[in-house]
Parts: C-alpha cells; sequence; structure tokens
C-alpha cells in the first residue's frame, strides 16, 4: 500500500467469529522513508552470530528444540562476500505467540535437507 503522507495510521480488519462480526484495529507509524532495504536492493552487510562465536553451544543463538547447525555456521557477512546463497529466517520458535515461527523455521528446514551442503 501506498501512504500519502508520514505519520500516524491506522487499519482495521473485520472478520466473523463464531458467527458474529469482529473488528481489530491497529494503529502504527509511517515514516517520511524506509528503513528497510527496497525490493531488489542490496542485502545490507550484516555480522550475525555463528557456532563459532558461541563456543558450538547452539542454545545461546536459537531457540529451537531441534536445531539444524548447519543453520549457524556462517554469518551473514560472510555468505554476501562469498556470494552464496541463503535464506535468513526470523524466528524464536520457543517465544512465538502465533504459532507462525515455529511451523516456518520447521517448513525451511525441510526444505534444506534437500539441498546440498
Amino acid at each position: 500500500m501506498d501512504f500519502t503522507a508520514a505519520g500516524d495510521w491506522a487499519a482495521e480488519f473485520s472478520t466473523t467469529k463464531d458467527g458474529r462480526p469482529e473488528t481489530t484495529r491497529v494503529k502504527f507509524q509511517v515514516a517520511e522513508k524506509s528503513s528497510t532495504p527496497g525490493i531488489g536492493a542490496k542485502a545490507p552487510i550484516t555480522r550475525t552470530p555463528t557456532l563459532a562465536d558461541v563456543g558450538g553451544d547452539v542454545k545461546r543463538l536459537s531457540t529451537d528444540q531441534n536445531p539444524d547447525l548447519a543453520f549457524y555456521r556462517v554469518s551473514v557477512d560472510e555468505a554476501i562476500r562469498k556470494h552464496q546463497p541463503f535464506v535468513l529466517v526470523f524466528a524464536t520458535p520457543a517465544f512465538c505467540t502465533s504459532r507462525q515461527c515455529g511451523p516456518t523455521l520447521d517448513a525451511v528446514k525441510e526444505i534444506a535437507r534437500g539441498a546440498p551442503r
């Protein structure tokens, strides 16, 4: 969606729950300029912690009960420098309240099982 001006905005979502109409209103701010990279922009060179940084203790990097250690071996900045394709997943399975994090991470792990490492 394109916003006509920076400032405070709101969105309303209407649905029916158990046969009754329900509306949720979400307030948010629109900045003059986005702080996120645009579509097609180069990925930011970001140093993300790896297993080597935490002495191999994956619990310091992930809340996943069954983490795939390959996900924590390369930092984003290293992958970009080496021109290695990668997927960056923002998920905190132990803290997620929407049931989105765990299933998303599980799907990525399933796809990765079929990919060469």
